[in-house]
């Protein structure tokens, strides 16, 4: 056996054993048939890569029309979080980018405000139900109520859309991104960013998995394209853990289907 056949191989049984140890195989599949058009929102760029990076690639291939709606341009993308203006023109070409590669239909970049989501509910809420009259999906992704880490941008994007779809579109399924037990105990999120602590009663647990095969090489591409923000990505891993390999382990996206 050559030297790079011996390199291959020990670094196929260790990505595999990562595969092995971070997911939940018991986790029930999702069923993309039921879709035809999905809606995605999140408040920043980034945020679609690690959610439904792999997710966008398999509707794309059965047909199924996708439309990302990002809210903010990301303009407190810093280690700090402090304002930096000159960001939005960075960010805006970031997520271009990477959601070509992903293979979104449409995206549509708007500025509420890096940070000020929660201030602006109301506002925003007329604008998605605008824009839900207008796309006509059967089915919208974003952030569960925990905001993932209790940032208040991810949580106030649900808390908009979950009682306007009970209220007025209640054929619209609601799936929240999450993740399961295992991958969490490996990424050091940013909490610090949560108002309340108690964001974390609010996390959901996986009703349903996603295998995404060979998507995972865009998925890995995609995130890449987000050049202002790895240095924030690698701080959530642990340290011996080059960032590609650990999203390269990533071939299981999770969801949490809400009941009407």
């Amino acid at each position: 056996m050559g030297i790079l056949t011996l390199i291959l191989t020990v670094f196929f049984i260790v990505w595999l054993l990562g595969v092995l140890l971070v997911h939940d195989f018991q986790v029930p599949p999702l069923n993309l048939n039921r879709f035809k058009k999905v809606l995605v929102v999140f408040p920043h760029p980034d945020d679609e890569v690690l959610t439904v990076g792999g997710l966008i690639g398999l509707f794309k291939n059965q047909g199924i029309h996708t439309t990302l709606i990002t809210l903010t341009k990301g303009e407190r993308g810093t280690p700090n979080a402090t304002l930096q203006e000159k960001l939005k023109a960075t960010r805006r070409k970031e997520l271009l980018k990477a959601t070509k590669i992903l293979g979104f239909n449409k995206v549509i970049l708007e500025d509420f405000g890096d940070g000020q989501l929660e201030k602006k509910q109301k506002v925003i809420a007329k604008y998605l139900t605008h824009k839900i009259n207008k796309l006509n999906p059967d089915a919208i992704i974003t952030y569960d109520l925990s905001g993932l880490y209790g940032h208040p941008d991810h949580i106030s994007v649900p808390k908009v859309l979950k009682p306007i779809l009970n209220k007025k579109y209640p054929n619209i399924r609601l799936i929240f991104v999450t993740n399961n037990k295992k991958i969490m105990r490996f990424i050091k999120l940013p909490t610090h960013m949560a108002k309340n602590e108690q964001f974390i009663k609010h996390q959901t647990v996986p009703t349903h998995r996603v295998f995404i095969g060979h998507h995972l090489i865009g998925k890995v591409r995609a995130l890449y394209a987000h050049q202002s923000q790895l240095t924030g990505f690698r701080k959530a891993l642990p340290l011996f853990l080059p960032l590609w390999f650990f999203v390269s382990l990533s071939v299981i996206e999770y969801f949490h289907e809400v009941q009407s």
